[in-house]
């Protein structure tokens, strides 16, 4: 892990940041945004979960992380004020220093999300049939995942993945079926290697892997 001490070259209004928090009234990870930045204060949006405000009490120690060029990096703050302005947002105090870590873009993480899976192929004569069905997730990373699910995919075969409320930033994925595995229960197992996709959809991708570390790392304590 690499400090910085200045900070300012790390800090970006836009940036789309996770907060983790645990304590106070309303301890969790929470999504929000970079709206300003001023000499000693950071103006984030109202942070949220699923959709909802979270009204972060004015004091409540907070760790900000997000994924930007060349890593993943984070900081300590507090909140130092709430604004009521047309935006709703929170005034955090500015760091000191900015911690960044390489972004392993292969890291995996455990995750039980459901996905819907496009299988498309022709039939016996030559017809095109498209097969959708559930998928879980068995563990992701930015070049691919693992899904359990009760229809079995071939090796090489090419599939669209949607990703719904796992991912909602990205609606879908191509991807090559790079292993396939029966199991006893009916079940089948597939290994995923994404295909084609931008920088711009990986870190997509990369941000949920994030966020899902740090959703782990908080239930195990």
């Amino acid at each position: 892990m690499e400090k910085y001490t200045n900070v300012d070259k790390f800090l970006i209004i836009n940036q789309k940041i996770i907060l983790d928090v645990k304590f106070g009234e309303y301890p969790g990870v929470f999504d929000s945004r970079i709206e300003d930045i001023k000499n000693k204060s950071i103006y984030i949006t109202m942070p949220s979960q699923k959709g909802f405000p979270v009204p972060l009490a004015v004091g409540v120690s907070v760790n900000v992380s997000y994924v930007g060029d060349g890593g993943r990096f984070s900081f300590q703050s507090k909140v130092l004020s709430r604004l009521k302005e047309q935006i709703p947002m929170l005034e955090l105090e500015k760091p000191s220093v900015v911690f960044r870590k390489e972004l392993r873009e292969f890291f995996r993480i455990n995750t039980g999300a459901k996905v819907k899976i496009l299988a498309s192929y022709e039939d016996g004569r030559g017809n095109p049939v498209d097969d959708v069905f559930d998928a879980y997730v068995q563990d992701i990373s930015g070049g691919g995942m693992r899904v359990t699910a009760g229809y079995r995919l071939e090796h090489g075969q090419e599939v669209e993945i949607y990703f719904g409320d796992m991912v909602p930033e990205l609606k879908s994925a191509r991807a090559a079926v790079m292993r396939s595995v029966a199991h006893e229960d009916q079940r089948y197992e597939a290994g995923l290697k994404f295909l084609g996709m931008n920088t711009v959809d990986r870190d997509k991708v990369i941000k949920y892997v994030f966020k899902r570390q740090l959703e782990l790392r908080k239930l195990i304590g």
